[in-house]
């Protein structure tokens, strides 16, 4: 995957979850550019791989790949920076369960939110060697290798922007709400009405959207932040827009009409 940093906050980029409901995970973790690569929370034989000099404000490429016989290697930019060992991540590993841009820290309980981009993320059910990671970050494809690709800046905004409730369904905005609940209550009200617990955070019902009120003008914060807000990567674009449209439907349309912006 691709990913630039925004400050030297420390952040997870993306974690393969082990446990949920203890947050337990395999955490890639950004802090003052260095990376590191473990589960934080394993008592027996616990370990950590760590790159160090990731410089911010600039597009890296990273590649973890993982065989049972040598362990997790991590490349960037497509030079070997680290090397575990075998079994670091035990053989039964599952690899579907997996999140970007939030460090898991239990079932619905989310934290260290990165401060920055990711893009690109592809995920192989192979390892890859040296020769194969200068040709990924190159833009060659593996289609025969690739489990799941997420594309976090080119999307369909005509389909995702517009909403129309009966093409929704009944429980998309109640989804929206589930996200707004789990990724935004650190620093916004859980009514999103009431004073929100960050004080530089926005009142929906009573601040205007200064980055644009329409549902791509909240996208872009959502995607890049906006002044003292952190971008919310943690969410794939379609989520993004589940938490938008709750927002505007059901918050500011409902509850300040005045300050609905028509799309």
């Amino acid at each position: 995957m691709w990913f630039e940093a925004k400050s030297n906050k420390k952040g997870d980029l993306f974690g393969i979850v082990r446990n949920e409901n203890n947050g337990e995970a395999y955490r890639l973790t950004y802090e003052n550019g260095t990376l590191s690569f473990g589960d934080p929370k394993q008592k027996n034989r616990p370990w950590k791989l760590l790159v160090k000099g990731v410089e911010k404000e600039k597009w890296n490429h990273l590649v973890i790949s993982y065989a049972q016989a040598t362990g997790p290697a991590i490349y960037l930019n497509a030079k070997k920076m680290a090397q575990g060992g075998r079994g670091q991540m035990g053989y039964a590993t599952k690899f579907d369960h997996y999140h970007f841009g939030a460090a898991v820290h239990g079932k619905g309980k989310y934290g260290d939110y990165f401060d920055g981009k990711i893009d690109d993320f592809e995920l192989h059910n192979r390892p890859f060697d040296e020769e194969e990671i200068k040709r990924l970050i190159q833009g060659e494809s593996f289609n025969g290798s690739l489990v799941a690709f997420n594309d976090f800046e080119n999307v369909n905004h005509r389909e995702l922007a517009f909403f129309d409730p009966k093409a929704r369904g009944k429980g998309y905005l109640e989804e929206g709400k589930t996200l707004y609940l789990q990724n935004c209550t650190a620093c916004h009200s859980k009514d999103g009405i009431t004073p929100p617990i960050n004080p530089l955070s926005r009142m929906f019902t009573k601040h205007r959207m200064e980055n644009g009120g329409d549902p791509y003008g909240m996208f872009r914060t959502l995607t890049y932040g906006f002044r003292n807000m952190m971008p919310s990567v943690q969410l794939n674009p379609t989520d993004r827009y589940k938490v938008i449209h709750y927002l505007r439907e059901k918050i500011i349309k409902e509850k300040s009409p005045e300050l609905y912006v028509k799309f």
